[in-house]
């Protein structure tokens, strides 16, 4: 998904277009009202902008990432940026700006909202990003082989602790 107005867009906004939790903020914040255009980049059809991103250190299935005047803000300091841009119009962005216009409080909300973005994908069987130079998290599973693998795994280790 790549929706902007037919002006050019001063901010650009990269997410992850299977997560339900960034599809909702992405639909929820209001920052158009406030800067006029913006791309918003669904990164999984983008994979040319996820290895650019991986190659300035950002891993974007830990973060999303702002792109504005000519910098690139990722995970909570691309939050802290847009709440900053934001205004206080409607109930979402009141509790965004409240949280996140604070750095150091974005720094300790936003990797709880990381957490909470994986677990969700692990239940909704949905991959993470794959981020180059970074090691993919396993979500689940494919198989019941391989699922009755694991298990075997972890019962062998368990007998291994109980009788050692």
């Amino acid at each position: 998904m790549s929706v902007s107005s037919g002006t050019e867009a001063r901010i650009i906004l990269y997410y992850d277009g299977d997560c339900p939790l960034c599809r909702g903020y992405t639909r929820l914040t209001r920052i158009r009202e406030t800067v006029g255009p913006v791309r918003i980049v669904n990164l999984r059809e983008a994979p040319d902008a996820v290895a650019r991103f991986a190659e300035l250190g950002f891993n974007v299935d830990n973060g999303f990432v702002v792109e504005t005047d000519g910098r690139a803000y990722h995970g909570a300091d691309a939050i802290h940026a847009l709440a900053l841009l934001t205004e206080l119009n409607g109930a979402f962005n009141r509790l965004s700006m409240a949280i996140f216009s604070r750095p150091r409080l974005a720094a300790v909300v936003y990797p709880l909202l990381v957490k909470g973005r994986a677990a969700l994908l692990w239940m909704l069987r949905r991959r993470r990003l794959l981020v180059p130079g970074h090691l993919p998290t396993r979500v689940r599973e494919d198989s019941p082989e391989d699922a009755s693998e694991s298990r075997s795994r972890l019962n062998s280790c368990a007998s291994a602790r109980a009788s050692g």
